[in-house]
């Protein structure tokens, strides 16, 4: 097999909440996160050029080791050993770009899955958990998927009854907010409201849709509002 197409589903926070900053410049974060259908589609080619490389459908996102589908590759290339082929990829965009929807982590995380698969190395997902951190909080959460919750900066995950089947609508007004802005708009000891985690997992355990509306909560609704 010499080329692969995989899927990156967008994902929402059910409930987020900012704990405190850490000594590393990073937060503790307690989040409720549910992966949609809304996804990018990312093809992968083995190619015999020097580097990988990636194309996207969205000229002015960059096409170095900023973009995350490319420093994906790379990563998994180098913690693998992995010496052969290089890699094409080719990213069709459809998750808004900062939105917080965690378009750039999840086309990481599918990056990690194609190459596993069209290699054939069958790596566990205990060892992509650990590589991906390094690329962004949200990576970890996103090769796994599902609804979670997640600690730490993102990395550590927990299984939660999942979210009853439902339609989401996704608004993504013209403005972009970077998640290193809205990070830097937030002091945790200040916040006035926190998301209701307990509620939240309750409503999720009854499979009551109504209860886990009422409890959807972000504090990043205060400072960038």
């Amino acid at each position: 097999m010499n080329q692969i197409t995989v899927y990156a589903p967008a994902k929402i926070n059910l409930t987020l909440d900012v704990l405190n900053k850490r000594p590393d410049g990073y937060h503790d974060l307690r989040m409720v996160m549910q992966s949609v259908d809304v996804c990018d589609k990312i093809t992968i080619t083995k190619t015999n050029a020097k580097d990988n490389r990636i194309v996207s459908s969205l000229k002015y996102l960059p096409s170095d080791g900023r973009n995350l589908a490319l420093a994906a590759a790379n990563r998994f290339c180098e913690k693998t050993g992995y010496s052969g082929a290089r890699f094409a990829i080719e990213l069709q965009k459809s998750i808004p770009v900062c939105a917080g929807l965690g378009g750039g982590s999840s086309d990481a995380a599918a990056v990690f899955h194609g190459l596993n698969k069209l290699l054939n190395l069958d790596v566990p997902l205990s060892s992509m958990l650990e590589w991906s951190l390094e690329l962004g909080s949200d990576v970890p959460y996103c090769l796994a998927g599902g609804t979670k919750l997640a600690e730490g900066r993102g990395e550590m995950l927990s299984d939660l009854p999942p979210l009853p089947d439902c339609w989401i609508v996704l608004c993504k007004p013209p403005v972009s907010v970077s998640t290193k802005e809205a990070f830097g708009m937030i002091e945790a000891s200040r916040l006035k409201h926190r998301p209701d985690l307990k509620g939240m997992h309750e409503a999720l355990e009854s499979g009551s849709l109504a209860n886990v509306a009422r409890r959807l909560f972000n504090v990043f609704e205060e400072p960038i509002s």
